[in-house]
C-alpha cells in the first residue's frame, strides 16, 4: 500500500531535478550569450581621446593614398547651465523652456577642428554627430549652432580647408523624468561624442565634463 506513495515521490523529485537542471542551462546560455555579445560590442567599437585627429566615417570614401583623409579633433568641451547661456548669448530664447515641455536645459559645447587633407570637397561631419551618456543621448542643436557661428556658411570642407567650430548639444530636464539625481549629475558619468554606429561604432571618450569657463572656451 506503500508503494504508490513512494513511487509518487520518486517523480515529484525526478520532475524537481529535471526543472533545476533546465533552469541552470537557461542561465548559462543567457550568461554566455549576454558574454559574447558584450565582447562583439566592444571589439566593434573604437575608442579615441580628445586631442586625435579621427578620421571620420563620413567622408570615409574620400580618404586617399597616403592615409590623407577628413578628420575631426575635439579641442575642448564644456557644460552649461540655462544662466550660463543666457550671459553669452543674451537674447536666446530656448524653444523647450517657452513651450512650456522643460523646465531647465544643459548645454554641451565642444570645440572641434574640423580638417580636410584631401584633394576634393568633403562633407562636413556636423549633422551625422551625437553625444551619448549612459541611456541619455542626442543630436546637434542646428538653430543654436548658427547663432553660435556666424562666420559658419557651408557644411562641407574645401581641399586643405580647416574650420573651427563650437557645436551645441542640448539636454532637458523632462528626458530624465523624476531622476533628478541623473539630471544633477548629467556630464558626470562618461560622455561620449559619436561619430558613427554602423558598421562600426567609433566614438571620443569626453569623460567627466568640466563647468563653463569664459577663458577657455569663447562663444562668438
Amino acid at each position: 500500500m506503500k508503494r504508490p506513495k513512494h513511487n509518487r515521490i520518486i517523480r515529484i523529485t525526478r520532475l524537481i531535478a529535471c526543472c533545476a537542471i533546465t533552469i541552470l542551462i537557461i542561465f548559462f546560455v543567457a550568461h554566455r550569450i549576454s558574454v559574447v555579445n558584450a565582447i562583439t560590442l566592444l571589439e566593434q567599437t573604437r575608442f579615441y581621446s580628445p586631442g586625435e585627429a579621427v578620421p571620420y566615417p563620413a567622408a570615409a570614401s574620400q580618404t586617399e593614398e597616403g592615409g590623407k583623409a577628413a578628420t575631426l579633433t575635439v579641442l575642448n568641451s564644456a557644460l552649461l547651465d540655462y544662466s550660463d547661456l543666457a550671459q553669452v548669448l543674451p537674447y536666446y530664447e530656448d524653444p523647450f523652456i517657452e513651450a512650456g515641455s522643460a523646465t531647465d536645459a544643459k548645454f554641451l559645447i565642444i570645440d572641434l577642428l574640423l580638417s580636410n587633407n584631401t584633394s576634393e570637397i568633403v562633407p562636413s561631419p556636423l549633422p551625422f554627430l551625437s553625444v551619448s551618456e549612459k541611456a541619455w543621448g542626442n543630436g546637434p542643436d542646428l538653430r543654436l549652432l548658427q547663432r553660435i557661428n556666424p562666420d559658419l556658411e557651408s557644411l562641407q570642407l574645401a581641399p586643405g580647408e580647416e574650420v573651427d567650430v563650437l557645436v551645441p548639444f542640448e539636454a532637458i530636464d523632462t528626458q530624465f523624468g523624476f531622476n533628478t539625481s541623473a539630471w544633477n549629475s548629467f556630464g558626470e558619468r562618461g560622455m561620449q561624442l559619436v561619430l558613427s554606429g554602423f558598421p562600426e561604432k567609433t566614438v571620443i571618450a569626453l569623460g567627466s565634463l568640466q563647468d563653463f569657463d569664459e577663458s577657455s572656451l569663447v562663444i562668438q
